[in-house]
Parts: C-alpha cells; structure tokens; sequence
C-alpha cells in the first residue's frame, strides 16, 4: 500500500554523453567546427561526486513512509542550472493532502521553501544542525 504521509525527494544529475561544450561557446550558441553530436541542451552542473560535469538533471517525489512501498508520486527533468530550491518549490503544491512531512538533503534548504512548506501543512525535514539556522531565518 501506498502511503504519501511521509514523502522524500531528490534531484539527480544524468551527464551527457556528447563531447563537452565549452561554456563560452554554449552561451554565444556557437559549435566549433568539427565538433560533433552536441548535445545542446545540456548545461554545466556541480556535482560534489564528480566536480563540474555537462548534464541533465531529474528530480523524483517518492513516498517514504516506514513499513510502505516506496513509490514515484512527482517527478521532473531539466537542466542542472535550475536549483532543488526552486524545482522543490514548484512541486509542493502538488504533494497530498495527506504529506505531513517531506525528507530532502540540504540542498534544498532554503528559508522560502521552510516558510511555504510550514503555511501548506508540511514540514522538510533536513540534517540537524541546519535547521536552527533556517528556522530563525523563516522567522
């Protein structure tokens, strides 16, 4: 059974498998000669595992309530530009109604997310020792 009382999500990076383009060329939307199978609609990311790669990015709402099936409830994709701060942000008004907590990592801290997701009923739930500090923010 499925039980969205707790949810949890997560933003994951997908690199390209195209040759790199160079920043300065994807922004002026220039290829260089020779350059072949370009994947245009990439952008750079920062991964703390691999450091700066070309990528894509998705972002997955399951349900992570203890002792029920973990199940995708939300989910997008986008280029990795776009932070958890906001992709998080654009979802929460489409959690349950029944979504009393959500489970998220520290990139998707920030005090707009608390204080919305405090006014809708649900509360993120991040690593201790941050969670002063954005609470005295919200407040």
């Amino acid at each position: 059974m499925i039980d969205p009382t707790s949810d949890a999500v997560d933003k994951r990076l997908i690199a390209t498998r195209g040759p790199l383009w160079h920043k300065s060329d994807s922004q002026k939307n220039r290829i260089p000669q020779g350059l072949r199978e370009v994947e245009c609609d990439s952008t750079w990311g920062y991964s703390k595992h691999d450091g700066l790669v070309q990528v894509y990015s998705f972002e997955v709402v399951v349900s992570a309530t203890k002792e029920s099936t973990v199940f995708p409830l939300l989910a997008s994709s986008a280029t990795a530009c776009q932070k958890e701060t906001t992709s998080f942000d654009e979802k929460i008004a489409d959690l349950s109604e029944a979504t009393e907590n959500v489970l998220a990592d520290s990139g998707y801290l920030n005090s707009r997310i608390f204080v919305v997701s405090h006014v809708g009923g649900e509360k993120v739930v991040t690593p201790e020792r941050y969670e002063k500090r954005f609470v005295e923010q919200a407040i």
